[in-house]
């Protein structure tokens, strides 16, 4: 799961609480770009340390 705002602008942290339920924070990403790369991540892989990896990359 991917957590981001609808909100103009902002930046989305995931708290250690929400790390430990699976949670990624999308950063400043929007809901639509957070699932765009989410699903382009889970093309090529299906860790979550890979994904959030690649979510702090791009």
């Amino acid at each position: 799961v991917v957590q981001s705002t609808r909100s103009g602008s902002g930046r989305v942290f995931a708290l250690d609480k929400s790390r430990r339920a699976g949670i990624l924070g999308a950063d400043n990403l929007t809901p639509q770009k957070a699932r765009i790369l989410l699903a382009c991540a889970l093309t090529v892989t299906s860790d979550p340390g890979e994904i959030a990896r690649i979510f702090a990359t791009y």
